[in-house]
């Protein structure tokens, strides 16, 4: 057992590049009625209309009138807040995605051209490399991110089961927020509801996290094309001598190749800071918002858990999501700065570039 694990591991490590590197992330939005990459048929935007809707409005909607319901109770309220507060930027999120859907199609299939493809006269098995690491980095991401969710969702689960069939029927409590807008207090409504409400939060959790880290996957590739310029600029003067060792020709063909090659990295710099500007201009009030947002989630999950005995199912529901939140910034502060960071050491690797060597 222990060595077909180990055997499906070092498999997996070594696999090659997969056809699309945001595979897990396009399959899944594809599922949920955001298409990326193929042209919509009818039957797919009718899909769309009525998956949105369900994941997305009726269920925020029924949660902004939960929260008109509870105004006079102030713990009630807080916890409604909470998700509405997340699905509502969840919203914003998905608007942009969605709207922006064909811009972000077209960025991806950009990764998998040139000049964006692994190209070994220009930097040898590293690309690959990188390009592998960062496949399987972000599938990771996905992952982690994937199993904080559940946590946090199961724990809500297994509340709603315990004070179902422990308590008595004046403290039952449904999943998440409670749900008294209409008249849920009775069985089986109320375990209907109940099930319901752990169904349609999951779904909108698995689409948000594959938005976020849909994002974060083109931060991650974006890190890794200027990594990839940074190692072609230093060796630009060691691949153009080796170019021209397997050419005949004199020492004139030589700069020749050296500018043919200098042209070839300024033309890749340039698409992509493109593409770096281009998702900067979709996303940056989704990632103001977002951050905006965590502040204020991250405060009311700190007073939310201390309301709970440490280690109770609803201090550990309030404390994995505040581990989502912290995550999901993490994420995104840890991929945008290494975007800033080997975006300026492009600069310095043409400094340090052996012209003369």
């Amino acid at each position: 057992m222990g060595g077909g694990i180990r055997s499906w591991i070092r498999a997996y490590n070594q696999r090659g590049l997969p056809e699309n590197y945001f595979r897990v992330e396009v399959y899944i939005l594809r599922s949920l009625g955001i298409e990326l990459m193929r042209e919509e048929t009818i039957k797919q935007k009718i899909y769309t209309f009525f998956a949105l809707f369900l994941i997305m409005f009726q269920g925020t909607f029924t949660e902004a009138l939960e929260l008109y319901v509870q105004l006079g109770n102030w713990n009630a309220a807080l916890n409604v807040t909470t998700f509405l507060f997340t699905h509502f930027i969840g919203m914003m999120k998905v608007a942009m995605l969605f709207y922006n859907r064909k811009k972000f199609g077209n960025m991806i299939r950009t990764f998998h051209s040139k000049p964006f493809l692994p190209d070994t006269n220009r930097g040898g098995e590293n690309e690959e490399k990188y390009l592998r690491k960062t496949v399987k980095t972000t599938e990771s991401l996905y992952i982690f991110f994937f199993f904080l969710i559940y946590v946090t969702l199961i724990s809500g689960a297994v509340a709603f089961v315990q004070s179902r069939i422990f308590n008595d029927k004046e403290d039952w409590r449904h999943p998440y927020v409670p749900i008294t807008v209409v008249p849920t207090a009775d069985t089986p409504i109320f375990e209907i509801a109940g099930v319901f409400q752990v169904i349609w939060v999951s779904v909108y959790a698995t689409l948000l996290i594959s938005i976020d880290t849909l994002l974060v996957a083109i931060l991650a590739h974006l890190t890794i094309q200027f990594r990839m310029l940074n190692n072609a600029f230093r060796s630009i003067r060691t691949r153009s001598k080796k170019i021209y060792q397997t050419t005949e020709g004199d020492d004139k063909d030589e700069g020749v190749i050296l500018n043919k090659l200098l042209g070839g990295y300024i033309e890749h710099h340039l698409r992509v800071l493109e593409l770096a500007e281009q998702l900067e201009e979709l996303c940056n009030m989704v990632y103001l918002l977002i951050f905006l947002s965590s502040v204020v989630l991250l405060s009311f999950l700190l007073y939310r858990m201390s309301l709970h005995p440490i280690g109770s199912i609803e201090f550990i529901h309030c404390a994995s999501y505040y581990c989502i939140v912290v995550y999901q910034i993490g994420m995104y502060c840890y991929w945008g700065n290494e975007v800033t960071s080997q975006s300026a050491e492009v600069a310095k690797a043409v400094a340090e570039a052996d012209w003369v060597g």
